[in-house]
């Protein structure tokens, strides 16, 4: 019998309008955790996933000659998101993916807050601060998969729930 490998996919889209912010995508609140019927992909029946998160941070970005206005939201995509399982625990591993996003949506926030501006190449720069942390976001998914065995390993799954709780704690001040 084929061994289920648990792997969820964590898609951070950057957009530089708000059409990521469609009716078929749930923005991120902390009052609000998903549930298997907001994942209304179509599975992948070859894929050895039995869920994937799809979750993307969108931008908007506005500037003069002085200053800039930006405004990113982080949004869970129900269309692209699927399963093909009901497991609870599951369930609490792609919340975490989605938190993960919301993580990095904040930390977004917080550098471009910190950003020193310069009309002449503010879009260069904020995209390379993008990119940067899209960089750290891949990599903690990767590790967050591997070390809880995509939510198989319940004790690494748990320390990771608090690792991630208290990561969104911290970041409080960029949420949004």
């Amino acid at each position: 019998m084929k061994l289920l490998r648990l792997l969820a996919i964590c898609l951070v889209i950057i957009q530089s309008n708000s059409e990521c912010f469609a009716q078929d995508s749930i923005p991120w609140k902390s009052s609000y955790k998903l549930k298997w019927q907001d994942f209304r992909g179509v599975p992948d029946r070859g894929s050895d996933r039995v869920a994937i998160t799809v979750s993307n941070i969108g931008y908007s970005l506005s500037y003069n000659s002085t200053s800039f206005t930006v405004r990113i939201k982080c949004v869970f995509d129900k269309r692209k998101s699927w399963t093909t399982t009901l497991d609870s625990l599951v369930l609490i591993h792609e919340q975490g993916h989605f938190d993960i996003s919301e993580i990095f949506a904040r930390k977004l926030r917080k550098a471009f807050k910190e950003y020193k501006f310069n009309g002449k190449t503010v879009q260069a720069d904020l995209k390379e601060i993008f990119t940067r942390i899209n960089s750290e976001r891949r990599l903690y998914n990767e590790v967050y998969d591997i070390e809880t065995n995509s939510s198989q390993n319940q004790t690494m799954q748990h320390q990771w729930n608090k690792k991630i709780a208290d990561e969104l704690l911290a970041l409080k001040a960029y949420a949004e």
